[in-house]
């Protein structure tokens, strides 16, 4: 059973899910493991991230790129580098509930969430206020990249000063540590 197979104890034992993504789109959407792997992340409660190269969190193109490849998400159409391994995760996925089209959604769903953070993060670099804005004060307050850092830290961090300013008008200062 899957549920009980090396790969899944080993992901039950760690606290999170950080996947890779290259430069030219990410592999892993088009990976029948690491497709497993995101429902199990989420089956688990694990957070689930997607890491960006730095020179492609600003592109609006890799963004569209993304969400294109998100929307045909299909774990029928994904490869394995032995084809029992794809067959067992077809097989576990028609098992589980909403079977293998409840599983597509549910990954979709993961990486549509990865790359909305991703986006907020290219945000907070570039300073567009208003995209922050949209994200709501309290959201706001709670938000940290993989690094742990806030939205407070990234527009610090590139100088984005006025951005900064606005947005802690919006979620207050009680959370910054200040120099005495």
């Amino acid at each position: 059973s899957l549920d009980s197979c090396p790969f899944s104890i080993a992901l039950r034992a760690v606290q999170r899910v950080i996947v890779v993504a290259n430069r030219t789109g990410c592999q892993p959407l088009q990976r029948c493991w690491c497709f497993l792997e995101a429902a199990f992340a989420k089956q688990w409660d694990k957070p689930y991230d997607i890491a960006f190269a730095d020179d492609q969190i600003v592109k609006k193109s890799y963004w569209r790129l993304m969400s294109k490849e998100i929307v045909s998400l299909d774990v029928q159409k994904c490869s394995a580098t032995y084809e029992r391994d794809k067959k067992a995760i077809l097989m576990h996925a028609s098992q589980t509930r909403g079977g293998i089209s409840g599983l597509n959604d549910i990954v979709r769903a993961i990486y549509e969430h990865a790359i909305r953070k991703a986006e907020e993060i290219s945000a907070a670099e570039s300073g567009d206020i208003t995209q922050l804005r949209g994200i709501g004060a309290d959201e706001l307050r709670k938000w940290r990249n993989l690094q742990g850092s806030s939205i407070v830290h990234i527009l610090a961090t590139n100088s984005r000063i006025a951005a900064l300013t606005k947005i802690l008008d919006l979620v207050g200062r009680e959370h910054i540590d200040l120099l005495r």
